[in-house]
């Protein structure tokens, strides 16, 4: 079992402020110069302490990140959610021009039918001179 002391309390305040590079780029969804470039404006003296080197890595302040590219977390994740909205939609748009493609096929033989009985009745409606008129014809 893990021993609760300050250290351990300082390393879980510092996980959730700080966020190594590679973890920043997907959250930001900024490309890997666009960091490189902080790090190089920080080595030169701006940016102090809003990156941190730890153990040979960077790591970056999500607070400062937040501000810097105006990105909140509920915009994060708002974008995510209308991905999926996005998929969502797009599959019931694929759905629905099958529904539309089975209509139009079951119209097109709807009217056939239509189209064969019409044709029945009028066949039915012209007299047909019986087998027997035809034997005693009146000439």
């Amino acid at each position: 079992m893990i021993k609760k002391t300050n250290a351990n309390k300082s390393f879980i305040e510092f996980s959730t402020k700080y966020q190594p590079l590679k973890e920043c780029k997907e959250i930001y969804g900024k490309s890997e110069s666009t960091f490189r470039n902080l790090v190089r404006a920080w080595r030169s003296g701006q940016h102090q302490g809003n990156i941190v080197e730890h153990e040979g890595k960077l790591f970056f302040k999500t607070s400062w990140l937040d501000q810097k590219f105006k990105i909140t977390k509920n915009k994060a994740t708002a974008t995510a959610n209308n991905e999926e909205l996005i998929k969502e939609l797009r599959s019931r748009i694929k759905d629905q021009g099958r529904q539309i493609t089975q209509f139009h096929a079951e119209l097109q033989r709807f009217q056939l039918l239509l189209a064969y009985k019409e044709e029945k009745i009028k066949q039915l409606e012209t007299p047909k001179k019986s087998f027997f008129s035809r034997l005693f014809r009146r000439s």
